[in-house]
């Protein structure tokens, strides 16, 4: 079962947050001033992808999409190191992603969609196709940047109507991390389906005995739980910190 936000609440419960730096640390820093116990331990960790092979690969189009801070920043980097000019318009899925970016370039204008999370970025207009009102034309560029095993309802949604281009620029590998005692866990929060499995292979038995509820940030990953078995899956509105905080703090866990 899928369970929705249920109200706001003031609580103190113990939570697992599994996402990885930097975005755990805003999301920990949020969570503690509402008085969690936060237990920040990522279980994955972010690997750049070879930068000949990227930096070959690198190629900014009509619209220049960002999924994650982490792509934002690789590839501004490189954008800077190698002299490639910021052409063409750029979005990004949420406000820390746009952040990433504006730390490179401050002048640069970055959109990002109200509800900040892969339906909201396909729903602003300019990625929007003509037929459903939108203002994207079939002979527009679009690019992504992600990691692999990344957003795929974007690339789905933008290679029927366009000219798309997915490139990865990194990939998410297990993290060492210490034991965690799930007895003492209230919550889990959960970034990825690589984080998913890491989590599901490590601590399954202790998770299904104990019944946990499990905060993850889009349906994607909400299907995996479901398929590992989970029950109690909350899908946040969004990849924000504002999103996943409120899907906490809706639990009502006392």
């Amino acid at each position: 079962m899928i369970e929705g936000d249920q109200g706001d609440s003031e609580f103190s419960a113990r939570i697992w947050l599994t996402l990885t730096k930097p975005s755990s640390d805003g999301i920990a820093a949020r969570l503690r001033k509402r008085n969690f116990d936060v237990l920040n331990r990522p279980v994955t960790r972010i690997e750049e992808l070879p930068r000949s092979q990227i930096s070959s690969e690198i190629s900014l189009a009509d619209k220049n999409v960002f999924l994650s801070q982490h792509a934002a920043r690789i590839v501004l980097s490189i954008c800077e190191e190698d002299g490639i000019p910021l052409t063409g318009r750029f979005f990004a899925i949420g406000k820390s992603t746009a952040a990433a970016i504006e730390r490179k370039n401050p002048g640069l204008l970055v959109e990002v969609p109200k509800i900040q999370n892969s339906t909201g970025l396909l729903n602003l207009p300019e990625l929007l196709p003509k037929s459903s009102g939108g203002e994207l034309k079939p002979d527009e560029t679009v690019t992504t940047f992600c990691g692999e095993d990344g957003k795929d309802q974007v690339a789905r949604a933008l290679e029927q109507n366009c000219i798309f281009r997915e490139t990865y620029v990194y990939r998410r590998k297990n993290a060492k991390y210490e034991e965690v005692n799930i007895s003492e866990i209230d919550v889990i929060i959960c970034g990825s389906l690589h984080a998913l499995r890491a989590i599901h292979d490590n601590h399954e038995a202790q998770l299904k005995a104990k019944d946990l509820p499990m905060v993850v940030v889009s349906a994607r990953i909400a299907v995996l739980a479901c398929k590992f078995g989970y029950r109690r899956i909350i899908c946040s509105r969004g990849t924000n910190i504002e999103s996943i905080v409120t899907s906490v703090t809706g639990l009502n866990i006392r």
